[in-house]
C-alpha cells in the first residue's frame, strides 16, 4: 500500500522465493521442536487455510493473539472493506487457543499529541525514526484522539500478557452474508 508514501531505504537482500503465506505458516508449524505463539493483525484467512488443509496444526499452536474482535463497543467489520468472511470463526472451531486483542482493549491505548513529540524529541535510533515517519503521517488522526495502538498492543500482549486484564468468554463469530459478516458476539455456545 506504498507505506503512507514513505521513501524507504532499498533492500539489498534479494527476495527469498518462499512459497506463498499459507505454506510458509504450515511449514514452520510443521517444523518447530514446540508450540508456537501466532501474533495476526489481519483478517486471520492465511491461518484459517493453513488449519483447514491441516486441522493437526492447531496442536502445534501453544496461542493465537489476535489484533481483532469487539465485544463491549461497537466493530468496524462492515466499515473495514477488508472482505472478512468465516476465517476467524475457521480458527476459533480449530481448537487452537485463542486470546483477542480487541477494539475494547485497544480504545484504551491513544497515540497520543504527547507521545508523538517525545518520539520525536528522541528518535535516536532507525527504528525510532522509522515509527515517527509513520506517525507523521497521521498526524491529523493522532491531534484528533483518532489513531490507537491497535497492532503494537497486540505484539505487547504477547510477549508479556501482564499488561492486559483478560477474561475467559465464549466467542461466537457472524458467518452469513451481510454487514456483520465477521463480527465477534459473547455467547454461552462460542469457542473459548
Amino acid at each position: 500500500d506504498t507505506l503512507a508514501g514513505l521513501d524507504l531505504a532499498a533492500n539489498p537482500a534479494t527476495a527469498s522465493g518462499h512459497d506463498p503465506a499459507v505454506t510458509m505458516l504450515t511449514d514452520t508449524l510443521r517444523a518447530s521442536p514446540k508450540p508456537v505463539t501466532v501474533v495476526t493483525l489481519g483478517p486471520l484467512t492465511n491461518l484459517a487455510e493453513a488449519l483447514q488443509a491441516d486441522p493437526a496444526l492447531a496442536g502445534q499452536i501453544e496461542e493465537v493473539v489476535v489484533m481483532g474482535g469487539a465485544f463491549d463497543v461497537p466493530g468496524n467489520v462492515g466499515l473495514s472493506g477488508v472482505g472478512i468472511d468465516s476465517a476467524a470463526a475457521v480458527v476459533l472451531q480449530s481448537g487452537a487457543p485463542v486470546t483477542f486483542v480487541p477494539l475494547d482493549a485497544t480504545n484504551q491505548t491513544p497515540i497520543t499529541p504527547a507521545f508523538y513529540n517525545r518520539l520525536a524529541d528522541n528518535r535516536a535510533t532507525p527504528a525510532a525514526e522509522f515509527v515517527y515517519q509513520v506517525l507523521t503521517t497521521q498526524l491529523s488522526l493522532i491531534r484528533n484522539g483518532l489513531y490507537w495502538f491497535w497492532d503494537p498492543l497486540t505484539a505487547v500482549v504477547s510477549t508479556d500478557p501482564g499488561v492486559a486484564r483478560t477474561a475467559e468468554r465464549r466467542v461466537s463469530v457472524v458467518e452469513q452474508e451481510g454487514l456483520e459478516v465477521g463480527a465477534t458476539h459473547l455467547t454461552r455456545d462460542g469457542a473459548p
